[in-house]
């Protein structure tokens, strides 16, 4: 017993053999023509639908779309000239020492360090050790992210930041 999936294949093939002779004449035809504008013709009429009608482009309508691709483009360079001098404003601003001007707990008991510039930090251990009022820190980064706030006495305390300016 043959089966279904075969037999439409068997039949589909027929079909493409039959068809590609039919069109290898027909093809052969074109390909004898030497005028390359009859040439053209001939192949047109057997491979593109006739009741297609060509298309006439005009030059405005590609123009637009290139000035609008422009248009984009400087303003993702825009963007990315902002992005850039921001990134570098926060490494700047990170390099810098800041002051302890504040150490609360919440109500969470999680540890709060406010800076003398608006920085707020979230302590992120559970280390006992912490921070006094006054005391100079730096913020380093770490591996995968983290940062760490370092005072003048080395002690290293890993953090969060909540908010800047």
């Amino acid at each position: 017993m043959v089966s279904a999936s075969r037999l439409t294949n068997s039949i589909f093939c027929i079909y493409i053999v039959l068809i590609s002779s039919a069109n290898a004449n027909e093809t052969n035809r074109c390909v004898s023509i030497v005028d390359d504008v009859k040439r053209l013709s001939c192949y047109d009429s057997l491979f593109i639908d006739q009741s297609i009608e060509p298309k006439v482009i005009e030059l405005d309508t590609i123009k637009k779309p290139v000035e609008t691709l422009k248009k984009t483009e400087s303003e993702l360079e825009d963007a990315l000239i902002k992005a850039a001098q921001d990134a570098y404003n926060q490494v700047i601003e990170d390099a810098k020492a800041m002051v302890v001007a504040k150490v609360a707990e919440g109500r969470n008991k999680k540890v709060y360090y406010y800076m003398n510039n608006d920085r707020i930090f979230r302590k992120n251990t559970s280390r006992s050790a912490t921070f006094r009022v006054d005391d100079i820190v730096e913020l380093e980064g770490g591996a995968l992210g983290a940062q760490f706030l370092i005072n003048q006495n080395g002690k290293r305390i890993k953090v969060k930041e909540i908010s800047s300016k």
